[in-house]
């Protein structure tokens, strides 16, 4: 008992100090969690409300088929707001009628064939953020860091000037 009470005392002088070594980063990655196709569209909203000046954007055709119609009331919040779009997507019928509207849509798009892009998940990138989304799954995550969002914006742009 005796040496368990002299443990407990040299925790509790020690609990200070373990707690200053766990918060030593005061800005921690924050992750979030969306289900179901109102999840995802949570993750558009977000894009909307953090009004970054662009988004970057790599985009699949599945969005289509997920929500027929809603890429019209995103658009057209997303020029409302003046956020502008760098999109990579496969070339196909939808893609290639958003990329005729490019000038409309304060967006610069470039198509790609199918068996070169053809990735079953949308990532977009604003702000400190980084979106992904699973269509197929219905799931989606927002990563908030500064550090990652920095990282995939420079891997993007080292990818949008290799493609174009």
């Amino acid at each position: 008992v005796k040496l368990f009470s002299g443990f407990q005392k040299d925790l509790e002088k020690s609990l200070p100090e373990l707690e200053a070594i766990h918060n030593l980063k005061q800005i921690k990655p924050k992750v979030l969690f969306f289900e179901g196709r109102d999840g995802i569209k949570k993750i558009y909203h977000d894009t909307i409300k953090e009004r970054p000046k662009e988004i970057l954007e790599y985009n699949t055709s599945i969005f289509f088929k997920t929500f027929p119609g809603f890429h019209h009331e995103y658009v057209k919040q997303r020029i409302e707001n003046k956020i502008t779009a760098k999109r990579v997507a496969p070339k196909d019928i939808q893609w290639s009628q958003h990329a005729k509207r490019d000038k409309q849509e304060i967006s610069e798009t470039i198509l790609l064939p199918r068996d070169k892009f053809d990735i079953p998940v949308e990532i977009n990138i604003y702000n400190n953020k980084v979106a992904f989304m699973s269509y197929e799954d219905e799931i989606g995550l927002i990563i908030e860091s500064e550090g990652i969002a920095k990282a995939m914006k420079t891997i993007y742009n080292l990818y949008w000037e290799k493609i174009k």
